[in-house]
């Protein structure tokens, strides 16, 4: 379908719960990948719009940053996301979703040869990442069998791969560079008429703006 950018292989269809809109609830949890904690409940008192957050950081990190002998290669990660969700009374809704992330991996080689056991090993290497995903989604009934639903997003991927390489003196000297910039806006606009029990009938448009910088 188009709503899934006419895709021939396969599709993962994600989509953010609503928060709780009757109270306000906490989580959090602690494991070897993250530790992650989360926020959700409504706007106000009587509000029937709520939100939800989470977030999550490098366990490895953490550990890292006390001074843990975590091997050649160090990873942190970090990243946000949040879904705010607007009902209607006549049974419309919007929503404000988001996911911001950044991630590095950072392998330092052996400064003694007779470990080197790969190209990779006689090189210092980093690499960072950074991405960003948000939109807003506007769901509005038309009568009572059909339904009018809008969908922006925009979406931002930055990548970037360092290497220096040691000498024959052990000293560092530049390899590579590659960096991978992508921006992507798109909105997707469908009505949907419900015919019988059986048989629907719908129809939109899509736009997309996609750009690349990969050097």
């Amino acid at each position: 379908p188009t709503e899934y950018g006419n895709a021939l292989g396969g599709v993962m269809d994600m989509r953010f719960r609503p928060g709780n809109n009757q109270q306000t609830e906490f989580t959090g949890q602690v494991g070897l990948i993250g530790i992650d904690a989360a926020v959700e409940g409504p706007f106000g008192p009587n509000s029937q719009s709520s939100y939800l957050v989470n977030a999550r950081y490098s366990t490895l990190g953490i550990l890292s940053a006390m001074g843990v002998d975590l091997g050649d290669e160090v990873i942190n990660f970090a990243d946000l996301s949040f879904n705010l969700n607007f009902p209607f009374s006549n049974g419309g809704e919007l929503t404000l979703f988001g996911v911001m992330g950044n991630s590095t991996n950072v392998f330092e080689a052996e400064r003694d040869s007779s470990l080197w056991e790969s190209e990779k090993d006689n090189q210092d290497i980093t690499f960072s990442s950074s991405t960003i995903i948000s939109g807003a989604t506007l769901s509005l009934p038309v009568g009572k069998k059909s339904n009018w639903r809008t969908v922006f997003a925009y979406s931002s991927l930055q990548t970037e791969r360092t290497a220096e390489v040691l000498d024959a003196n052990f000293q560092l000297q530049p390899r590579d560079l590659a960096t991978n910039d992508q921006v992507k806006a798109s909105l997707h606009t469908t009505f949907t008429h419900q015919l019988s029990a059986g048989q629907q009938l719908r129809a939109g448009a899509v736009m997309t703006q996609q750009a690349y910088n990969i050097y």
